[in-house]
């Protein structure tokens, strides 16, 4: 079956243009028609109009993970399914997991292949040393374990490597020399070794815009992230030593400023959907009214670990601007950034949270044009080559808008359908 989908504007993943038609067979884009003249919209092939034609979005950094509280016995891994679901619902078709247990990937990618055909590359199992944070994890307790463990991981199928937070720099220095010899990409989430020691060490992307101050002051990381900003010194360091390598940056703004200032959580309207992937979100739903909230915020931030003194003794709001500001710096300076959101962390809401990542960067300043490049075609680089782009060969992920986001970025919510290799989506039944 052929499609064509004609359209006002059409975003290439590089540049703008206008009155084209997108012909697609056999689930990959066949050819980009320039003369809506020649097209014969009556031939009995699927034909779908729309304002705006872009390549589908890609998030560089969630976890397809959950759980549920239904009974043993039901479908263990209906958190995955509910989890692209509404990814595509919102116009993700490309994900990065950072982070998962290898079943749940191969869930993910199975369901999909019958279902919504997202592209998934993963890390599997994070590596990390006791104490642990996350269940999906393989123990480093030496050098010894390196080199079996990465090749294990290879075997299982494995896109790169994710190093975590108690890995020592010896550690890390073994697992970079192994995953290259390997072929394999280390991305890292740590704020204990210093950030100019993970790039020197050659990790290909730190994530999370808070992890360019680790262990700046040797102090908490919320210590680090207040004075790091501070040094205007470091700061030009740090952007001189990333531009340097190459290394990418993943800021995951949203989750970092959120942390940083949790009430913000109680104000998302996109709780609905996250119950279905983390149940607990009903009782942050409950805390979005007054009294729940009163009642419940102490218990919020015990659960996240936060010393509430400290984050109004430090003024979060004036922490979250300079954050802002440092995203326009990196930007600015041509360093190699990806747009990701790390979700599902608390009201970090798969596809949704995306948008609002992308409102949060407009809104410190980044122009609207280099957020939509960002998020298909400079984020493809950790996906593959068949995506981010509308051209010839190119994988038929589409998101078709109402309304252009290059004059209102919040328009990259006024979805139409979605194309997922070549397979037209318009209405998902997501289990709320």
């Amino acid at each position: 079956m052929i499609s064509k989908i004609i359209c006002k504007t059409l975003f290439t993943g590089e540049d703008i243009q206008n009155n084209k038609c997108v012909i697609i067979e056999d689930g990959k884009i066949k050819e980009v028609v320039d003369n809506l003249a020649d097209i014969n919209i009556n031939d009995g092939n699927e034909n779908y109009e729309c304002n705006f034609l872009m390549p589908g979005l890609i998030d560089a950094h969630v976890h397809i993970t959950g759980y549920s509280e239904k009974y043993l016995g039901t479908n263990p891994y209906k958190y995955v399914e509910n989890f692209i679901k509404i990814l595509v619902s919102r116009g993700i078709t490309s994900v990065r997991d950072m982070g998962n247990s290898i079943e749940a990937v191969e869930y993910a990618k199975k369901w999909g292949e019958v279902n919504y055909n997202i592209d998934i590359v993963y890390s599997g199992p994070i590596l990390d040393s006791i104490p642990l944070t996350w269940a999906s994890s393989r123990i480093i307790s030496g050098e010894d374990d390196i080199d079996l463990t990465i090749s294990k991981l290879k075997q299982e199928g494995i896109d790169f490597i994710k190093v975590y937070k108690n890995i020592t720099l010896q550690n890390l220095k073994e697992i970079t020399k192994c995953a290259t010899k390997k072929g394999l990409k280390v991305a890292i989430d740590s704020p204990y070794i210093p950030t100019e020691l993970q790039i020197e060490e050659g990790v290909y992307s730190i994530e999370h815009i808070s992890n360019l101050f680790a262990n700046y002051a040797k102090r908490n990381q919320t210590e680090n992230i207040v004075l790091g900003l501070n040094d205007k010194e470091y700061v030009n360091k740090i952007i001189e030593i990333l531009k340097k390598h190459g290394t990418y940056c993943c800021p995951t703004l949203l989750t970092v400023e959120r942390l940083l200032n949790p009430d913000l959580m109680l104000k998302d309207d996109s709780v609905d959907f996250m119950i279905p992937i983390m149940p607990y979100h009903k009782y942050i739903k409950q805390m979005q009214n007054k009294i729940g909230g009163f009642l419940g915020k102490k218990y919020m931030y015990d659960a996240l670990g936060i010393d509430e003194k400290q984050l109004k003794k430090y003024r979060m709001e004036d922490v979250i601007q300079k954050l802002e500001k440092l995203l326009v710096k990196l930007v600015d300076n041509d360093i190699n950034i990806l747009i990701g959101t790390d979700s599902p962390n608390p009201t970090i809401t798969p596809g949704f949270s995306l948008h609002k990542e992308m409102e949060l960067w407009n809104r410190a300043g980044v122009p609207e044009i280099d957020i939509l490049r960002t998020v298909t075609a400079k984020n493809s680089v950790v996906i593959n080559d068949t995506v981010g782009f509308i051209k010839k060969d190119m994988k038929a992920n589409l998101l078709l808008l109402n309304s252009n986001p290059l004059r209102n970025i919040n328009n990259i919510q006024d979805i139409k359908g979605v194309f997922v290799a070549g397979k037209f989506v318009d209405n998902i039944d997501i289990k709320l």
